[in-house]
Formats: C-alpha cells, sequence, structure tokens
C-alpha cells in the first residue's frame, strides 16, 4: 500500500523555524531591554544586545565555516568601514581610545550584519521573525503610548533607579512635550529611535502577509510609533503608508511602475533644492518637522559640520569638538552620515552610504525579476523599510541598539537578493501568510 504523506502539524513547523531563526529573535529582543540595563568588563560597557551579539558570534562562524554563504564585494565595503573608524580615532587621540571607541560601533555593525547574512536566508524565516518578534513590538509600543498620554516617563526611570545611569549617551532624559503629549521613551535609548524603530515594521506586516490580522497588527504598531512625537517617526510612518500604497495602486494600473515614481521623486526634489532658497535640507527641516525651530538648528549644523567634513576629508577630526559658534551649544550630529564625515572622516561615510544604495538597486532588480508575487513583495518591503531609514538617516543619527538593528537588516536584504530559490520558490508555506 502506497504510504500517505503528512504535513507536520502547524506548531512543529513554527517550532522548527525558531530553531532555524533564534539567534535573530534573541537579537531582536535584547533591543527591547532599556540601556540602563548593562555589565561591565573593566571600562567595556555591554548592553544586552552588546551581550546577544557576543553570544551569536559562535554561530555566525560556524556559519562561515560550513560555507553557507558566499562573501559578496559589500560584504568587504562593510569591513573596511568598520576597520577605518577605530583608525580614524586612534590617528587623533591613541590606538587604546581608538580600538575601544571606534572598536564599540564596529562591533555594533559588523556582527549584527553577518547575523542578517548568515540567519535570514529566506522569505519564510523573515515572516517566522516577524511573528515571533510581534508581542515585543507590542509591548513596547503599548508602553511607549502609555507614558505619552500619561504625561510622564515610566521605563526608563525605573530602570534608572535599580540600575543607575552608565553617563552614556542617551542616559540623560528629555522629557519634552509636543501636541500636547509628552515625548515618550518607552525601552529606547531617544524617542527619535523609538519612532523610527516602530514605524520601520509598516511594510512588513503589510506586504509578508496576506492574512489581515497581520496587516493590522503591523499597522498598529507602526502607528503606536507616533507617541514618540519625533518628527522622524511620524515621517516613517507617512512614508511607508504613501509607499504601500503607492504600490497597491501600481497594480491596479498597469501603467504605472517603481521606475517611474522613483523618477518622478527624485525630479521633485531636485526642483525644491534648484529653486528653494537653501536647498532641500532646508526645506525638509523647516516644512516637514513638528518643530521649526530645531529644523532650522539641524541646517546650522549641516553648515557648520559640513565644513568641517570637507576641512578634513580623510580621516575627520575624532572625537574632538567641530568648530561652530559657541551660542550653537551642543556638539551633537543630528545626521548619520554627516556624523560620520566629521568624527571619521568622508571615504567611511560615503561607503558606508554606497552600501545601503547598493543594497536598495539589488533589491529593486531582484523584484523586477521575481517569479511570484510573494517573492516580489519581500524584495520591495526589504526596499522601502531600508530607503525609507535611509532617508531619515539625514535627520538622525544611529547608535547602540537602533544601529545594530539597520545593520541587520541590510545583512539580511544581501542574504535574501542572493539565493536563487527567493527569485522562483513561493509556494512553500511554514507560517501563516
Amino acid at each position: 500500500m502506497a504510504s500517505i504523506a503528512l504535513s507536520p502539524p502547524k506548531r512543529v513547523k513554527a517550532t522548527s523555524q525558531l530553531v532555524n531563526i533564534w539567534p535573530a529573535v534573541l537579537l531582536f529582543y535584547s533591543f527591547l531591554i532599556p540601556p540602563e540595563v548593562a555589565v561591565y568588563f573593566g571600562s567595556l560597557r555591554m548592553g544586552a544586545y552588546r551581550l546577544a551579539l557576543l553570544i551569536v558570534l559562535p554561530y555566525i562562524i560556524y556559519s562561515f565555516v560550513k560555507l553557507r554563504i558566499r562573501l559578496h564585494w559589500l560584504d568587504f565595503l562593510l569591513i573596511v568601514v568598520a576597520i577605518w573608524m577605530p583608525a580614524a580615532l586612534s590617528y587623533h587621540h591613541d590606538v587604546t581610545f581608538g580600538l575601544e571607541a571606534g572598536g564599540r560601533q564596529s562591533y555594533d555593525m559588523v556582527i549584527a550584519y553577518f547575523l542578517g547574512r548568515t540567519c535570514i536566508d529566506s522569505f519564510d524565516k523573515l515572516r517566522s521573525l516577524m511573528l515571533y518578534i510581534l508581542p515585543g513590538l507590542f509591548v513596547v509600543g503599548a508602553l511607549l503610548f502609555l507614558e505619552s498620554i500619561a504625561g510622564q516617563l515610566l521605563v526608563r526611570p525605573f530602570f534608572q533607579q535599580l540600575f543607575g545611569t552608565s553617563g552614556e549617551v542617551g542616559s540623560e532624559l528629555r522629557s519634552g512635550s509636543r501636541l500636547g503629549l509628552l515625548r515618550a521613551y518607552s525601552v529606547f535609548i531617544h524617542p527619535i529611535h523609538a519612532g523610527i524603530f516602530l514605524s520601520s515594521f509598516i511594510v512588513f506586516y503589510f506586504l509578508l502577509f496576506k492574512i489581515k490580522q497581520w496587516r493590522i497588527s503591523g499597522a498598529l504598531v507602526g502607528i503606536l510609533g507616533f507617541f514618540s512625537l519625533s518628527s522622524a517617526g511620524i515621517l516613517g510612518i507617512g512614508f511607508q503608508l504613501i509607499f504601500i500604497s503607492y504600490d497597491w495602486l501600481q497594480k491596479q494600473i498597469r501603467d504605472l511602475s517603481w521606475g517611474l515614481a522613483m523618477g518622478a521623486v527624485g525630479v521633485f526634489f531636485f526642483l525644491i533644492h534648484l529653486f528653494s532658497q537653501n536647498g532641500i535640507v532646508t526645506v525638509i527641516y523647516n516644512y516637514l518637522t513638528l518643530n521649526p525651530a530645531t529644523g532650522r538648528f539641524r541646517t546650522l549644523i549641516w553648515q557648520y559640520a559640513g565644513d568641517v567634513a570637507l576641512q578634513n576629508p580623510w580621516l575627520g577630526i575624532g572625537q574632538n569638538d567641530y568648530a561652530r559658534p559657541s551660542w550653537m551649544g551642543t556638539p551633537s550630529i543630528d545626521a548619520h552620515y554627516l556624523f560620520m564625515a566629521v568624527r571619521y572622516g568622508m571615504p567611511s561615510a560615503l561607503l558606508y552610504l554606497l552600501i545601503a544604495i547598493s543594497i536598495i538597486m539589488i533589491l529593486g532588480s531582484r523584484m523586477a525579476s521575481s517569479r511570484t508575487n510573494r517573492s516580489r513583495d519581500g524584495f520591495l518591503a526589504l526596499a522601502i523599510c531600508i530607503s525609507v531609514t535611509l532617508i531619515l538617516m539625514f535627520t538622525v543619527t544611529f547608535w547602540g541598539a537602533m544601529l545594530s538593528w539597520f545593520n541587520f537588516l541590510l545583512g539580511a536584504a544581501l542574504a535574501l537578493t542572493t539565493w536563487p530559490q527567493n527569485l522562483s520558490d513561493g509556494n512553500r508555506k511554514a507560517m501563516p501568510q
């Protein structure tokens, strides 16, 4: 008698997928632990996400030993950036300081990136990851909402009472109000990071899943990011909804294409930059931020920090203060690539920008050649998320867990574009769709 193959129960499939992606799930949940929770090895501070990166490092090494991935030229560019940063700081200060201060960012970037490269190699795994992290997203989003409505920070002050403050960037809590609501932190190091992080998931749940409950869940998580009262977070929500709406419209009208849309957006921004008084950056800060005064201040940062970057193009100025009027006060630079150019030199900033743009272009190419809607929508979701985040990085500097999350996305996106099965296999269903 012929045997009958039975599909394993959904619970077995879900457990199997968790076994495959546990390093990514572990890293994600470490992002949701407040920065006050940390251990010290001498002067080296290890927050929860850095400990998680250390735990998953053997998994990455094992994957390389087993030749589970082929190195891509973009991998080598990231390694160059990771070496350049501590080298630049060593030049300006001393080798010990350079390796420690610059090495921290290299560590946060490289391990997270290569975890994405080795752990997420199929859209089944990406969908599984989104399902396993959804409860965590709801919890931190709900805490953000409660703090904003209550008008009082709840999470970070509690953990500071338990663990104290480290003196690191983000330890000083500044709870201002906008639109009659408190700028909430929840578990994040800054309200801006909270808004960008939560809003980045909208597109994944809309495009990776067909079941309405997952789409609604993703939209709700993203909307909770509004309560950071961050202009960047709100812009992230708006951009993602616009891209999702255009994708729906494109499917209704065949003459529309993403190439046409990107061309139109490019021409639009070029005309604004050409005919506005001070360029596109000033227009964005003055008209697309909740606080125009903050926008004008960031315009000045671009002016003065940009001059310093041009005057010190190769290795930047390290952690030295950049020249600016004394009344500007804070030395912070609210633009990630500008920050990298000033601190480490323009080559590191431009190479890091090139990596992200190149991955977006590869995603677009794979999307165009996909044979199934399932893989096409997966490539599009990653392209939208990385593109929106890239735009927002011109208005904010990433560090800590947020920097690791972005690099994990870059690595996962590149991994997904290098597996032929993601161009042709759209019929396997390991998790709910």
